[in-house]
């Protein structure tokens, strides 16, 4: 099942699995200074409140990796992603 999360930041995919949250997934055409922030604070404020530790965000073509507040945040492209 597939949910959306929005509470103070917004996250476009809350994935569960055996009715447990398994993953949190933010989607942004382009990681830029503009937005990072925003997709940042979207993903770790749904991470928080679920509990978990690690997020993904899919991006059109980057890659990358942050730490935010002792969260394991991936950045993959979209390719990459669809082929895992």
């Amino acid at each position: 099942e597939i949910y959306y999360f929005d509470m103070q930041g917004e996250c476009d995919f809350v994935c569960l699995k055996n009715n447990k949250i398994a993953e949190c997934i933010q989607v942004c055409y382009d990681l830029s200074p503009d937005n990072l922030t925003r997709e940042l604070l979207g993903l770790s404020k749904a991470l928080s409140n679920f509990g978990l530790t690690k997020g993904t965000i899919v991006t059109f073509n980057q890659s990358d990796y942050f730490e935010n507040n002792g969260m394991q945040i991936t950045v993959i492209a979209a390719n990459q992603f669809l082929t895992n």
